[in-house]
């Protein structure tokens, strides 16, 4: 029976094989980070105006995070709660129609099933791919890296729709800041070698590296940070 396999799925491997053998294999339960569910939440929003669920999303924001995000534990989290809750008051919508919007997609690579969920897409003399981030622009050196999964999500894309999308973007709303990259078919060659790569080696059985427990993503991001063997 074929397996299905995401980019967060393949993308924690790469990252941590310890990580990914709590998750995928002793199949723990993980422990949410203020991330998650800020990121979550504004994802929820976003899907509801695009489904003409949300009018205002400002109270639903506001609304939300009583209910799904923790308490400021930290300084800086109020500042992400300000910048937030700034964008949301001041945004009146996508200026193009949503084709697509958290849109479930699933594609047969004949080996292994990979599926995902596309954030947004719309038309605009072609097909626009767009996904949310609530973190600051990537650095220039960790964009490739990134963008495997909307190049991943391309597969979907001509699968149903018989082309490629002409550009690939990431919405980073805090900043409302848009970075848009065209498509580049080089790249989109390399992210589907890469996830190859990884469920081979996922299927080789044998392990992977894992972090060493000591940089700010084992620290502070991996939800698996207060059972880690490594770290702890």
């Amino acid at each position: 029976m074929k397996k299905t396999y995401s980019f967060s799925r393949l993308s924690s491997w790469d990252e941590c094989s310890l990580m990914w053998k709590y998750n995928y294999e002793d199949n723990l339960e993980g422990e949410d980070n203020f991330f998650n569910e800020m990121g979550s939440l504004c994802h929820l929003i976003f899907e509801g105006v695009d489904r003409g669920k949300i009018t205002d999303p400002l109270k639903a924001f506001q609304t939300g995070y009583k209910k799904r995000v923790r308490p400021h534990q930290e300084e800086w989290y109020e500042s992400w709660y300000l910048d937030c809750y700034k964008f949301f008051r001041n945004w009146k919508g996508h200026d193009k129609k949503s084709v697509w919007a958290e849109q479930y997609c699933k594609f047969d690579f004949g080996d292994f099933y990979l599926q995902g969920y596309v954030d947004r897409m719309y038309y605009d003399k072609g097909y626009v791919i767009q996904d949310y981030k609530i973190s600051k622009p990537f650095a220039k050196k960790d964009e490739k890296k990134k963008l495997r999964q909307l190049y991943l999500y391309c597969l979907f894309v001509k699968e149903r729709f018989g082309e490629f999308p002409r550009e690939l973007s990431f919405f980073f709303f805090r900043q409302n800041k848009i970075v848009r990259f065209p498509f580049n078919e080089a790249d989109y060659n390399e992210a589907i070698g890469w996830a190859r790569e990884k469920v081979m080696e996922i299927e080789s059985g044998v392990w992977g590296d894992a972090k060493e427990g000591t940089d700010y993503f084992c620290q502070e991001v991996c939800s698996f940070r207060n059972i880690c063997e490594i770290k702890n």
